[in-house]
């Protein structure tokens, strides 16, 4: 981030602002030059924070979503990892 010297200090200490990541309900990511560390992306997401990420359009491209409260894609997971084999269905598409 780059900083402007030009700005007043009181100005500076205003703008900042702290919010309990329990109280924040969806984060967009709307710039380029955006990072986040892998720890902040997990704590965020523990938290049931969505993560929407967006393109160079300002559109949607993609979203992070909590998946240990649900239930049906967690069970698939677990079926993912108990499989000895690669299973296939009646098409011969992965299931």
């Amino acid at each position: 981030m780059k900083k402007n010297p030009s700005l007043p200090e009181q100005f500076k200490k205003e703008a900042q602002a702290t919010l309990p990541i329990e109280d924040i309900g969806v984060i967009i990511l709307d710039h380029p030059q955006i990072i986040l560390s892998q720890a902040l992306l997990s704590k965020l997401l523990e938290n049931n924070v969505a993560v929407i990420s967006c393109n160079s359009a300002h559109h949607p491209a993609g979203l992070m979503l909590n998946l240990s409260g649900h239930t049906l894609q967690s069970e698939r997971f677990k079926k993912q990892i108990e499989a000895s084999a690669p299973s296939v269905n009646s098409c011969g598409r992965p299931l």
